[in-house]
């Protein structure tokens, strides 16, 4: 009797493992949402506060919306954002390098380049933390993990 349990266990273990640990397409779509939260977020201007929650990311230093009112005028700041609007998207380029690599393990997000790496890095440093999840975007990727496993269950036979 308790061999049947051991085996019964062990191919739950397994078909919770293909719908998750060994799904590349689970995986892909964690990466595509991550990458949509976390653009979205700070696009809004939010940033990820102690206690993983939104937090308005840090007002911009007046010599830099100067700066930005000039790309402005000349067209080159970003639509997404005006002059004072501290949300990360002078041109938009940095935050549309996120791109994602699935990985044995998981997933991992990542700017594209080196240069846009350092961007990401200079804003944690300036109280800028956007490269981060909050506890709600955790909950919703961790729900779409939950949904492939029900998925995965409904046919489940012993």
């Amino acid at each position: 009797m308790i061999n049947d349990l051991v085996r019964i266990w062990d191919k739950l273990v397994s078909t919770i493992e293909k719908a998750t640990v060994d799904n590349p397409t689970l995986k892909r779509r964690l990466g595509q949402e991550t990458i949509k939260e976390v653009r979205d977020r700070t696009r809004k201007g939010l940033g990820v506060g102690k206690g993983k929650t939104d937090k308005l990311l840090k007002p911009l230093s007046d010599g830099y919306v100067f700066q930005r009112k000039t790309l402005r005028k000349s067209g080159k700041l970003s639509g997404e954002t005006t002059p004072s609007k501290s949300n990360f998207t002078k041109t938009g380029e940095a935050l549309d390098t996120l791109t994602f690599k699935v990985t044995k393990d998981g997933v991992n997000v990542t700017p594209k380049d080196e240069k846009n790496k350092i961007k990401f890095k200079d804003q944690d440093k300036n109280e800028r933390e956007v490269l981060k999840l909050t506890k709600e975007e955790e909950q919703k990727l961790t729900n779409l993990v939950a949904d492939e496993i029900v998925k995965s269950l409904k046919n489940f036979k012993v």
